[in-house]
């Protein structure tokens, strides 16, 4: 997360792009009062940044908001007159799990079924991709919750191969990979070899804590003590990195450096 952080600090000062990674590496830290001031500090800056439609509503999402999030982005699509097939598959994926999430499955089903095919998993999509915006894992939640098992076996069943086929490559040491396999042992209900891949994803660098603590999928595992075990070390080391962050450059300093970097590209 040190390391994160300071890419994308380096990033804003050398390209002038817009402080959606910033903000992103500040939820990871769960500093959520710094997402928000970045997140409003890019509509500001960047009217037209890459990526408005998430930018809006990427801290509801990141804080266990689903429906909020959901209800953003069409809010969003409604105000640019924009239909969905119109923005992507990525923005669909991440809208489609976020109705999935919400709770609202059926309409979750209606998003991600047809696009399923094209974008395939986060293991296929991988690093362009994250585990949260995942569209397998969302349509399989759905159809887990509407009666439709049969399908969710199936997907899920494809995820289980692919996480074979990535052991077999020798990418299981990257922990959203070995994560998100983790996760797709979850909904298949094997609780064991699901902790088991949390374990060794953890151990491999996964901190996503803050940005997964309220995720449905994982809700069954709240209670259970290894699990509690795992994210009570994650979040001790996550306030570790934190701390470091602080010592290294506070946030006022990198502020006042990018405020200097700015005025000094607006010069004639």
């Amino acid at each position: 997360l040190v390391e994160l952080n300071e890419v994308a600090r380096q990033q804003v000062l050398r390209l002038g792009s817009s402080y959606l990674r910033v903000a992103q590496g500040q939820a990871l830290l769960g500093n959520w009062s710094s997402v928000d001031y970045w997140l409003a500090r890019s509509a500001r800056d960047f009217p037209d940044p890459p990526f408005p439609i998430f930018s809006r509503w990427a801290a509801s999402d990141w804080q266990g908001r689903y429906a909020e999030a959901a209800a953003g982005i069409e809010r969003s699509l409604s105000d640019r007159g924009l239909q969905l097939d119109e923005v992507g598959l990525d923005l669909a994926g991440w809208y489609g799990a976020m109705l999935a999430r919400a709770g609202e499955y059926e309409r979750a089903i209606e998003v991600l079924d047809p696009r399923i095919e094209a974008e395939g998993s986060f293991l296929r999509n991988a690093p362009y991709d994250e585990t949260a915006y995942d569209g397998m894992h969302a349509l399989a939640w759905s159809y887990l919750h509407t009666g439709a098992a049969n399908q969710a076996a199936s997907l899920l069943a494809q995820v289980a191969r692919q996480c074979l086929e990535e052991a077999a490559a020798g990418r299981m040491h990257l922990s959203d990979h070995v994560y998100y396999c983790a996760e797709n042992a979850l909904l298949i209900g094997d609780e064991d070899r699901a902790l088991a891949r949390l374990e060794r994803a953890v151990a491999a660098g996964w901190r996503d804590i803050y940005l997964r603590e309220h995720d449905p999928y994982w809700a069954t595992l709240s209670d259970h003590p290894r699990y509690r075990r795992l994210m009570d070390e994650v979040r001790a080391d996550v306030e570790r990195q934190r701390a470091e962050i602080d010592a290294l450059e506070p946030e006022a300093e990198f502020i006042a450096r990018l405020d200097a970097a700015l005025a000094g590209r607006s010069e004639p």
